[in-house]
């Protein structure tokens, strides 16, 4: 089961509408689609049809609310009585089947009235009747349904349903189904589980921000519903951030390729085909944190540097490598199948660099032959953001587009001459050392916490630093000059914050509160000396209780030399006590001094 195409359908973070929408019309989807965009939301569930009963006309006026919702992942969905509440299941499949025939995608809502598998009238599951109906579709279906399955004796319907169903949607809406859905779902065998929050606390106490964070290695994950989203936006956009952490966002300038902005000071004459010296132009721009054109960079200086002033037509990016060279760039390419490009092109964004593609000119018929190219600037889940130079507009194409578009086997990448690495998790080198702690953490892989035992995670400005310090003149950056952490962050009454490492520590001192190196940024290597000198003072006193320890040892030689003179007469009393008083004074010396040189050698 491919779970990557499912979650394409979706996008990263999908909201649910529910029964509200039976009586919308166009400008009630309008105001929906805006709100999912201005939010961070980047799909949604429509109800189309509940039970028997299809909605919007018989579905009639559901396509031009589909073509409004664009550009968001959209899929039409209905609840699923089966043969109970007088509904007749047959039917429900039959609205699935024209849904997922005519947008390539549908979800199923069922519930209670599926708990044990029930028979139909002709022997069969209602399980096995909707398999068997929907197995050969080779479109998207989707199950909303129970959290916790097992419990609700809905096992068998989930495995039947395996062969038809392309990714499970479980109703985590209580902190005790987010306790127990991951276990129950793993037991059945299902891969493709991508979760469904409830942003309000309806069936009971619900943590809804710390279940998205906890879910941190879903594909996707959706939420119930669109009037608790209107009501807590602070909640909504909590939730939009957590489920975007680990996503890249390079965001290069929204800039044309039409533009008049020239560096000769003459016409740009190939404006309508300098989409790849535009896109290139809009990384450049982007590294050298510019928002608009220049006489210094913009598309037709690039053009001219490669082609010559005059020329007009089409260009190759391979033209390009001289010129974007000498304004200090380096322009590869990548070669391989469709596939490999857009894994190539993720793990590029993961280090921070964008790149270009082509792909057939949208903007002309496709007879002409005609090819376009555009920047990728960011991710969404199994897919990309875009910036599209002509005209300037953002965009977002999923993985299962690229795949299918990207043209030529090749894709383009610019970084600075002087770039280096940035230690990613999908580096073989990293990933061997930390994995993903969630909630933007890399959890060490080395040694626990030296002083509790618990595992060490590197996050926020440390981790920023522990990735990037000595880019392009040590191997590995923080591995090579800093190995694994051995302690998590120790924050410090000043507000700085400490991370200690096999060869080394850093500090996080925004405000240089503690110390202030040349050049310095937020983080920086911490200093030794106040360690050398608390050393110092320690060894100065160890050798004050040993000069004091000596003085007491002589007197205890003498007293036990008055002693053995004494050996042939009678011992008094009073020697002896007084030889039990040094003895006891001298102990709490030669323990303290055995404790010191311990921390000397310990480093405490």
């Amino acid at each position: 089961m491919d779970c990557a195409k499912a979650a394409s359908y979706l996008g990263r973070c999908t909201l649910f509408v529910g029964v509200e929408s039976y009586s919308w019309g166009e400008s009630d989807f309008q105001t929906v689609r805006d709100f999912c965009l201005s939010h961070g939301i980047d799909g949604i569930f429509v109800k189309v049809f509940d039970g028997p009963n299809e909605w919007y006309r018989q579905g009639n006026d559901f396509a031009a609310y589909h073509r409004i919702l664009s550009p968001l992942h959209i899929v039409p969905y209905g609840f699923c009585y089966g043969y109970g509440a007088g509904s007749d299941l047959q039917v429900e499949i039959n609205l699935i089947e024209k849904y997922m025939n005519a947008y390539g995608v549908c979800c199923a809502d069922i519930e209670g009235h599926w708990d044990n598998n029930p028979i139909a009238s002709n022997g069969q599951t209602w399980s096995h009747l909707m398999n068997d109906r929907l197995a050969k579709n080779a479109n998207q279906f989707f199950i909303s349904c129970f959290a916790n399955p097992i419990d609700h004796r809905q096992s068998d319907v989930v495995k039947t349903l395996l062969p038809c169903v392309n990714a499970w949607l479980p109703q985590v809406y209580t902190n005790y189904l987010e306790n127990v859905y991951r276990s129950q779902w793993a037991a059945m065998g299902v891969d493709c589980v991508f979760p469904t929050f409830h942003m309000g606390d309806e069936f009971g106490p619900n943590d809804t921000i710390a279940a998205v964070k906890s879910s941190a290695s879903a594909l996707n994950r959706s939420l119930w519903e669109y009037g608790y989203a209107k009501k807590d936006t602070a909640m909504l956009e909590s939730i939009v951030e957590a489920s975007n952490t680990s996503l890249a966002k390079l965001q290069v300038p929204l800039v044309g390729q039409r533009t008049t902005v020239t560096g000769d000071l003459q016409e740009s004459e190939n404006a309508e085909f300098n989409c790849v010296a535009a896109s290139i132009a809009a990384i450049i721009l982007r590294y050298e944190n510019l928002v608009q054109w220049s006489k210094e960079i913009n598309p037709d200086l690039l053009k001219d540097a490669a082609y010559g002033q005059g020329y007009t037509g089409g260009t190759a990016a391979s033209s390009y490598v001289a010129i974007c060279n000498k304004l200090g760039y380096t322009l590869s390419h990548i070669d391989g199948n469709t596939t490999i490009l857009v894994k190539k092109g993720h793990e590029l964004l993961q280090r921070g660099i964008p790149f270009i593609f082509t792909e057939d000119d949208p903007y002309v018929p496709a007879s002409y032959g005609w090819s376009h190219v555009c920047v990728v600037d960011g991710e969404i889940n199994s897919g990309f953001t875009v910036m599209d130079p002509y005209p300037p507009k953002r965009l977002t194409i999923s993985d299962g587009w690229a795949i299918n578009n990207f043209r030529f086997n090749q894709l383009w990448y610019l970084e600075p001459k002087e770039a280096g690495m940035v230690l990613s998790l999908k580096d073989p080198v990293t990933g061997s050392m930390f994995s993903d702690g969630g909630n933007n953490t890399w959890l060490s892989k080395g040694p626990k916490d030296y002083r509790d035992g618990k595992p060490v995670f590197l996050l926020g400005a440390i981790r920023s630093y522990y990735q990037t310090i000595g880019s392009g003149e040590v191997g590995y950056n923080g591995i090579t000059l800093y190995g694994y952490p051995v302690t998590n962050e120790m924050k410090n009454p000043d507000g700085t914050v400490e991370q200690e490492f096999e060869r080394g520590k850093l500090r996080y001192d925004p405000s240089h509160m503690v110390d202030n190196p040349k050049g310095s940024g937020s983080v920086y290597p911490a200093h030794t000396d106040k360690y050398i000198i608390q050393s110092a003072s320690l060894q100065k006193q160890v050798r004050d209780l040993s000069d004091d320890l000596a003085v007491v040892r002589s007197d205890l030689a003498k007293c036990q030399e008055d002693l053995a003179k004494a050996l042939a007469g009678t011992i008094s009393q009073a020697v002896k006590d007084d030889v039990a008083a040094l003895i006891d004074f001298s102990q709490p010396f030669a323990t303290a001094l055995n404790k010191l040189a311990s921390d000397i050698a310990t480093g405490e």
